[in-house]
């Protein structure tokens, strides 16, 4: 599944500027020993996926906790995008 931030809500800076700062309010309370290099990267790649609007669910499984623990939903930014499955194009087929 694929996700588009909602620009009608928030910019997509705006929305890059507030996942930096709650990050990096999480990465205080929530250490890991995954290394610098590539905490930074995983980081970078995130910001990128940010700033184009388009996230994958890796990166909304990525960003979620995050959001939460800033007490901020991160869906009420998000949209799904892309193809419907095919149970749900069947429903949705016009006639």
């Amino acid at each position: 599944m694929h996700y588009h931030v909602k620009t009608e809500n928030i910019s997509l800076e705006a929305f890059a500027e507030m996942f930096q700062a709650f990050s990096l309010r999480y990465e205080e309370d929530h250490y890991t020993e995954c290394g610098f290099e590539q905490a930074t990267k995983r980081k970078e790649r995130l910001l990128k996926s940010i700033r184009a609007g388009q996230l994958t669910q890796q990166d909304v499984d990525e960003v979620h906790p995050v959001f939460v623990y800033s007490n901020s939903d991160v869906y009420q930014f998000l949209a799904v995008s892309g193809k419907k499955s095919g149970f749900l194009r069947g429903l949705f087929k016009s006639t």
